[in-house]
């Protein structure tokens, strides 16, 4: 069992060893000093010892806890001895007092010899008198014997008549003794026994108790969490946390998942498959469990999506801007069918029902690329079905001419292109419908059967059959080399 000692006087740091959490404490008060004498007229008594006290308290490890180890009283000749000083531990957590000097300069009546204990409790911690010094009797050449050090040092032993002289206190704390009478003149009390302070621990190095195999379990079909519980370990120093692990085989081996500080826990392990769990504790100062049993659990979660939808339909109300797509085929698996509006989701049906109205604005053009997918109940999704909508009211521009003219008999006609992407082109002559030319083409040929002045017109459409306003005319005059407007 390790112990740290103070046996010096002077103020320390002690830092509790980690695995340490409780500690026994003795400490040591210092012994009084002795009173000296000034002629061989006195005889004078011992000092008292230094108190001793022992108690085991809480510690934390990592922590530094003050130690005060007290100084000796030291002796004196004409008064002036001076008293020991107390020692302690943690600010006072256990604290021993310093023994009382002694100043007597009258002659004591007997020769005495010192008290040896006196015993007692206080707050927790036990109690105990150091030994005092011996005193000295005028009527003798031999001084009184110090007392005997039951858990400190022996009071020093007084000074005789013949040799005047005073013994010091013993170590830890022991009072220091009186002098005799002496004709050599002043002489010293005896110094006390400096005090000490003993520090006896344990070091935590057993590791908690093997925690139980886990339960596993999945904890919904629809998903890879899987639930974990065990019973707990036990441990002197309580159980910090268990580190739980995971292995894709019964004897594989086991990969580090995580560490929890209770007795249950879930994993997603991300996959279909058969897993087996196993768990092992520590407590506070990193002691480590044998690891538990393995726990098995198998994984199954639906990863096929439903089938697709087919035959959308949709309607339009421009009033309200409510656009409806309906009448889809329902999917047997599915539990709700999700849409998305150029690739952007924009809601979801929450039921096995084949319709959703998204609102695109009232009177407006618009087109848009819907998708709509098939979700079972595990969340699997379909790669969905895709329709383009629109509403186009707007007509291309009116068509200008770039040029026309007549060669010979043929009529060249050529105009610029209008805005709004027009898809085709109405030519008319002279009022009346003459052909259709489709966009991108922007000229066309016409060659009349009579000499005249004709005049052509245009009108362009787009793809949604919207019509632009007609062109202004273009004359051009077509001359034969006969006069066939006179046969007419």
């Amino acid at each position: 069992m390790p112990t740290e000692q103070y046996n010096s006087p002077g103020t320390y740091t002690w830092t509790c060893p980690a695995g340490v959490t409780s500690a026994t404490v003795e400490c040591w008060g210092a012994g009084g000093g002795g009173s000296g004498i000034t002629s061989n007229a006195y005889h004078t008594g011992g000092a008292k010892g230094g108190s001793y006290a022992a108690s085991t308290i809480s510690v934390t490890p990592g922590t530094g806890y003050t130690v005060v180890v007290g100084a000796r009283g030291v002796g004196g000749t004409t008064g002036g001895a001076s008293q020991g000083y107390p020692s302690s531990f943690g600010g006072g957590t256990v604290s021993a007092a310093g023994g009382h000097p002694s100043n007597a300069f009258t002659q004591v009546s007997v020769q005495a010899s010192g008290r040896t204990t006196s015993n007692g409790t206080t707050t927790g911690q036990t109690t105990v008198a150091g030994s005092d010094g011996g005193a000295s009797w005028a009527g003798s050449t031999t001084g009184g014997v110090g007392g005997a050090g039951a858990n400190g040092g022996s009071g020093g032993s007084a000074g005789s008549g013949s040799a005047s002289s005073a013994g010091n206190g013993g170590f830890p704390g022991g009072g220091g003794g009186g002098c005799g009478r002496s004709s050599a003149g002043s002489q010293l009390g005896g110094h006390g026994g400096d005090g000490r302070v003993l520090i006896t621990y344990t070091v935590d190095t057993t590791g908690p108790s093997t925690p139980g195999t886990p339960s596993a379990s999945q904890a919904s079909s629809s998903g890879y969490t899987v639930n974990l519980s065990w019973s707990a370990s036990s441990d002197s120093s309580g159980v910090s946390g268990y580190r739980l692990y995971r292995a894709t085989s019964s004897g594989g081996a086991l990969t580090y998942i995580k560490s929890v500080s209770g007795t249950s826990t879930t994993d997603n392990p991300g996959a279909n498959g058969s897993y087996w769990y196993a768990v092992d504790a520590y407590d506070p100062f990193s002691n480590y469990s044998s690891q538990s049993g393995r726990g098995a659990v198998t994984v199954d979660v639906d990863t096929t999506p439903p089938a697709n939808v087919s035959g959308v339909a949709w309607s339009y109300t421009a009033a309200t801007g409510a656009l409806q797509l309906y009448g889809w085929s329902l999917i047997g698996d599915a539990t709700r069918y999700r849409v998305y509006r150029d690739g952007s989701l924009r809601g979801d049906t929450g039921s096995n029902t084949n319709s959703y109205t998204d609102n695109v604005g009232a009177n407006t053009d618009f087109s848009y690329t819907y998708r709509i997918t098939s979700v079972d109940a595990a969340g699997n999704e379909s790669s969905g079905y895709s329709l383009v909508v629109s509403r186009d009211t707007t007509p291309p521009s009116v068509p200008t001419w770039a040029s026309y003219s007549a060669t010979g008999t043929t009529v060249n006609l050529s105009w610029n292109a209008s805005s709004g992407s027009p898809s085709f082109y109405h030519v008319y002559r002279n009022g009346a419908y003459l052909k259709l030319v489709n966009a991108p083409t922007t000229s066309t040929t016409d060659v009349p059967s009579l000499s005249g002045t004709y005049t052509y017109t245009l009108y362009a459409f787009d793809a949604s059959g919207n019509q632009s306003s007609v062109s202004a005319g273009a004359p051009v005059t077509v001359t034969y080399p006969y006069n066939n407007m006179a046969m007419l």
